[in-house]
This record gives structure tokens, C-alpha cells and sequence, in this order.
């Protein structure tokens, strides 16, 4: 049997356009075939009047009846990457049982985490290995206990319907995710890992080790261009004071196209190392 990937990852901020325009096929990478691309799919149906993933996360937040304040740096959606091992991917495209592989991981992210709430899942056939980008927006309505005062022992319960990453991504719960989507995978021989165990890795355990140091230099020196860029664009912002708009404008437009181009490139790198060395 083969290995699954379910990888979650938080989309921080209020808005996701960036990670939108690279599922949504709005910006190309490197590594997609453009030939292919007509063969993605999207699996989720969007409510009345929604074309997007991003108005799609915003509709799920607004109308879910939340009262609590949303912070503008509140986590508002969960990405979450669904694939397998290259070859057991390609075998259940060449049986015929991609739909059905599809269905089967739809119908878990909407027992798991509440219909309504997925509110987008693509399909990518246009790269290497399928795999599928679906969208959660983390609405509970578990009670939350709080204290009123720093120091006090009483504390007041809160209801109804909240918007909590924190819930929706505590360690133990990332571990039954893992084991229940382990159950709707057995019939397309993909497992997950044993917990705690390196005995999947032993064989090729060196080439392993130096794949993926040579994928984390690749990420650290993307996050260093990304810092670069951040420091460039905050130079510009003090241009603002010196009579200097236009140019001002222009720069900073640059410099948000090169980090979004970035942070779009260092996803890309991550969720290949999750997709193929992990």
C-alpha cells in the first residue's frame, strides 16, 4: 500500500488572493502544463451569485450568523491538500476511479469539518501528481470558556457560531484527521504513517535526508527575498512624504507583484516536498 497526503495549512489575514490566483489558475507556475489544465476540476458548488474562492470564504463568514468581532488578522480559511504517492496517484486515474477518489474526499472534508463550510475543492491534473486544494472555514459552535478579568477564577461561557482556527487545527484533532481520512482511503490502498515510525524512509533514508536540505535552502532563501522585498516596499511607503506619488505608486505595485509571486513559489515548493519526500 501506498502513502496519502492530507497536509492543512492557515490562510492568515483577510484576504487569500494570493493562494486563489495559483488554484484558480490565474497565475501559472513553473511546474504546471498549461496543455493540461483543461483537465482540473472544480468540486464543489458555489452558492448563487459566488464565482470565486475568495468570495466564497467571504460568503461562509458572513452568513453563518458569527457576532463576535472578526480580527483583521484572524485566520478566515483553512487550505487544505489532499494527494497520495505519484504511483498509487496514477493507478487510480489509469483504473478509472478518479471521480470516485474525489467523491470519497469531499464527503469526508464535509463530515469532518460541516458541509457548509468546505466552500471550495479544485482538482489539479495539469501537474506532476493529482491532487486536490480544497478550502475550510473554520466555523464552530462549541462553547468557549474565557475569564473575565486577568487573575479572576470565574469564568463566562460563550456560544453560538465563532470563527476558531485554533479549534478546527488543535494537535489532537490534526491526529483523528488523519486517522479517519486513513479509513475512507483503504479501498485505494493509500495509508497513512505510522505514527512515530521512520520505517518508510529507511530505504532511501540518505537521498531523503539530502532532497529535502536541499528543498529547505530553496525556502529559506525564498523567505529571504521575500524579507528583501518587504524592506523595499517599506522604503518606498516614506517616499509618500516627499512629494514623489507617482513613482511611489509604481515601485510599490512592483514590489507587491514580486512577494506575491514569491510566496506563491515557496507554497509551491513546500507542498511539493509534502507531496513527494514526506
Amino acid at each position: 500500500m501506498g502513502y496519502f497526503t492530507l497536509d492543512f495549512k492557515k490562510a492568515k489575514g483577510a484576504s487569500d488572493a494570493r493562494m486563489s490566483d495559483h488554484i484558480e489558475r490565474r497565475v501559472i507556475a513553473p511546474n504546471v502544463d498549461p496543455t493540461r489544465t483543461h483537465l482540473n476540476r472544480e468540486l464543489v458548488e458555489l452558492p448563487e451569485g459566488v464565482t470565486v474562492r475568495d468570495e466564497a470564504i467571504a460568503h461562509r463568514i458572513k452568513s453563518a450568523g458569527i457576532k463576535r468581532k472578526i480580527t483583521p488578522d484572524q485566520v478566515r480559511a483553512i487550505r487544505v491538500m489532499m494527494s497520495g504517492t505519484h504511483e498509487d496517484m496514477m493507478k487510480i486515474q489509469q483504473d478509472g476511479r478518479m471521480d470516485e477518489w474525489c467523491n470519497d474526499s469531499i464527503q469526508w472534508l464535509q463530515a469532518t469539518f460541516g458541509k457548509d463550510n468546505v466552500v471550495a475543492a479544485h482538482l489539479h491534473m495539469d501537474e506532476k501528481t493529482p491532487h486536490l486544494h480544497a478550502t475550510v472555514v473554520p466555523i464552530v459552535t462549541t462553547e468557549r470558556l474565557r475569564k473575565k478579568r486577568e487573575g479572576e477564577k470565574k469564568y463566562e461561557t460563550k456560544s453560538g457560531p465563532r470563527l476558531s482556527a485554533d479549534d478546527v487545527m488543535r494537535r489532537s484533532k490534526l491526529h483523528e484527521y488523519q486517522n479517519s481520512y486513513a479509513a475512507a482511503m483503504k479501498s485505494f490502498g493509500l495509508q497513512r504513517g505510522i505514527v512515530g515510525s521512520t520505517a518508510r524512509h529507511q530505504a532511501n533514508s540518505e537521498y531523503y535526508k539530502q532532497q529535502i536540505s536541499r528543498y529547505e535552502e530553496d525556502i529559506t532563501k525564498l523567505q529571504v527575498d521575500i524579507e528583501k522585498a518587504q524592506e523595499g516596499k517599506n522604503t518606498i511607503l516614506s517616499w509618500f512624504g516627499k512629494g514623489d506619488l507617482a513613482k511611489a505608486k509604481k515601485e510599490l505595485a512592483e514590489k507587491d507583484e514580486l512577494i506575491a509571486k514569491l510566496d506563491i513559489l515557496l507554497w509551491g515548493i513546500a507542498a511539493f516536498a509534502v507531496t513527494y519526500l514526506l
